[in-house]
């Protein structure tokens, strides 16, 4: 895959902000890819947001544009909810060897 791009939250976060670095490099890859884990991030910083609605509905409109690795269409969606309301209410956001969100046996989270 020489010449394909796997994108981070960072660089996600400076193409919207239309960083022209960026821009010019991903213009540069033949494929571009994200991880729903990113995408669930941007979410969650969407969510926690001023423009919560605006910035959801740019990322709704990115993820139709761009391929990104899934292992279930609302994960990332899911995902952002839950550490956005751990964050929210103080409480510990952990993973597990799977990857996926994991809260202490003592607390839970409501999406």
């Amino acid at each position: 895959m020489s010449g394909s791009f796997i994108l981070d939250t960072n660089i996600l976060i400076a193409l919207f902000a239309n960083e022209q670095k960026v821009l010019d490099e991903i213009g540069k890859s033949k494929q571009t890819f994200i991880p729903s884990i990113v995408i669930g991030e941007l979410y969650c910083g969407a969510f926690n947001s001023a423009r919560a609605k605006e910035n959801m509905d740019k990322i709704d409109l990115f993820k139709k544009q761009v391929p990104y690795f899934f292992a279930m269409m609302k994960l990332p969606d899911i995902m952002g909810r839950l550490k956005s309301n751990s964050k929210t209410r103080g409480l510990p956001f952990l993973k597990t060897t799977s990857g996926l969100p994991h809260f202490p046996s003592n607390t839970t989270s409501h999406l």
